[in-house]
């Protein structure tokens, strides 16, 4: 299913910039696992989006267990988890006891919970990581297939290194800690395949998923200068730019000082820097940031719904969370709302199948309520927690 795409603010930066640290604390491990059950959110001032197939089950949250809900909002797997990812290529990423697994459409166990950490299946591909009981999340990094086997193991490659990216376009980026007597001249990020071969070396100061046949990839260990590889590691476009988005559409966002354009795979400047925030083209459309507002402009350049929002969304299925004031509504592509600014949640997913997920906060440090609306603003499961 494409899970609810949500925008977190910074959530790109923050991939960047930060490891999850092998500390032994159960609140820290609580606080990451519910960061990656939100790890779609769309941010409210960036909204980038990242899509993946859509399902009919959707997560929910009753008596502070999780279960699943068709899109008529009956409950079809009853909440007897600790957490719950959207369904990914048929199966759904679950925590029982402080372990993870992966469940199918019926609810069945797929993959026996027996890892310590997991990501969501891609590619045909899972990165999970096997304790080794050293500490609450020590262990290797591997990838599995569906049906639960071992198909690489990555700690010759990345040593005691605590990240693996997922796969993208066949690829998968990793950050190895193997041969790096030099860090960080030496720079740590670099790619393998499906067959756990590394294709692309470690030499870059920070690697991209590839989108669109390109990878966005940092020159240098303090990410100042960004560009563009393709599959053979070579530079289509130099590193020049402050900052970069992916490809979407064929496109991408890029930022030369403060201000932020758009490039075509050529490489060309094809909408000049003039933003204060960009976000990737979607349906036609993208969401920037305009004299401190957010509004949408299309392929050339042009403001197709003036700046007026405190922030936004990408469009799916043509509508985008919008925000003016205290509501929150969603928006079509005449700007006008289609569903009526009536909102006071924490956060708001993008519509897929014409369903989307509202968030409400319970309490601080407390999951969050769980609720799903139709493209009328009704809803279908009332947040719950």
């Amino acid at each position: 299913m494409t899970p609810t795409k949500f925008a977190t603010p910074k959530s790109r930066s923050i991939r960047r910039y930060t490891h999850c640290f092998e500390v032994d604390m159960r609140f820290i491990a609580v606080i990451f696992i519910f960061i990656l059950l939100l790890g779609n959110l769309v941010s409210p001032s960036l909204a980038h989006t990242r899509r993946k197939e859509a399902g009919n089950l959707l997560p929910i949250i009753k008596g502070l267990k999780f279960g699943y809900i068709s899109r008529s909002g009956r409950m079809v797997v009853k909440p007897r988890f600790d957490s719950a990812r959207p369904f990914s290529e048929g199966l759904a990423r679950v925590e029982i006891n402080g372990r993870y697994g992966f469940i199918d459409t019926s609810g069945r166990m797929a993959v026996k919970p027996v890892f310590n950490m997991a990501n969501d299946f891609s590619d045909g591909l899972a990165a999970v990581k096997i304790p080794d009981g050293s500490c609450g999340l020590c262990g290797e990094w591997v990838y599995i297939n569906k049906a639960g086997q071992v198909v690489i193991h990555t700690k010759p490659i990345v040593g005691a290194s605590n990240y693996v990216g997922d796969f993208s376009d066949g690829f998968a980026s990793f950050y190895s800690e193997v041969g790096q007597p030099d860090f960080p001249r030496n720079l740590p990020y670099g790619y393998l395949d499906k067959n756990g071969k590394v294709v692309i070396p470690a030499k870059f100061g920070y690697a991209e998923d590839f989108h669109e046949g390109l990878a966005a990839v940092a020159k240098d260990f303090m990410r100042t200068a960004w560009g563009y590889i393709n599959q053979q590691g070579e530079y289509m476009i130099e590193p020049k730019f402050s900052d970069v988005g992916d490809f979407q559409d064929g496109l991408a966002e890029v930022r030369i000082g403060g201000k932020w354009g758009y490039i075509d795979k050529a490489g060309h400047m094809i909408i000049e820097p003039q933003f204060e925030q960009a976000s990737p083209f979607s349906e036609g459309y993208a969401l920037v940031k305009l004299n401190t507002k957010f509004g949408y402009i299309d392929k050339s350049g042009t403001v197709v719904i003036s700046p007026r929002f405190e922030w936004g969304s990408d469009f799916s299925e043509g509508l985008a969370v919008a925000k003016l004031g205290a509501k929150t509504g969603y928006i079509n592509k005449e700007g006008k709302f289609a569903v009526p600014l009536q909102f006071e949640a924490d956060e708001y997913g993008s519509f897929s199948g014409g369903i989307a997920q509202v968030l409400v906060r319970y309490k601080v440090n407390y999951t969050f309520k769980i609720g799903y609306i139709d493209t009328k603003g009704r809803f279908i499961w009332k947040p719950t927690i």
